[in-house]
């Protein structure tokens, strides 16, 4: 799957399944018409626009960055994907978020802070 994010306030997880076999079938893009990324799941929550999304490195979870001061964490499946928690504490816009390779959260912001959080 694919994550995206749109200063719409909306996520959006993408099945990029058919594009990934005809791209392993054949190198020959002037082959490819249509549309080839389908969208599963449009996720709303988040009262701004989206900076960022990350994928959990090992686990069904994304987080995203938001210019509401929010950090949310969403888990996901292929059939369905909820907002399992919201992390408030920047005092400004929230830049970017990410996991590391152990799956610890960490994001920075406009409010000149970098913060790593427990997601436990």
């Amino acid at each position: 799957m694919i994550v995206s994010c749109s200063l719409d306030a909306t996520i959006r997880l993408w099945d990029f399944s058919v594009l990934k076999k005809r791209l392993t079938e054949s190198k020959d893009l002037s082959s490819f018409v249509g549309i080839e990324i389908e969208c599963l799941k449009v996720l709303e929550g988040h009262e701004r626009g989206v900076n960022w999304v990350a994928f959990h490195p090992s686990q069904n979870f994304i987080a995203s960055a938001s210019d509401d001061r929010k950090i949310k964490l969403w888990k996901y499946t292929l059939e369905v994907a909820w907002e399992h928690s919201t992390i408030p504490g920047h005092n400004h816009n929230v830049s970017c978020v990410m996991f590391d390779s152990a799956g610890r959260l960490f994001s920075n912001s406009e409010d000149k802070t970098v913060r790593i959080w427990n997601t436990e």
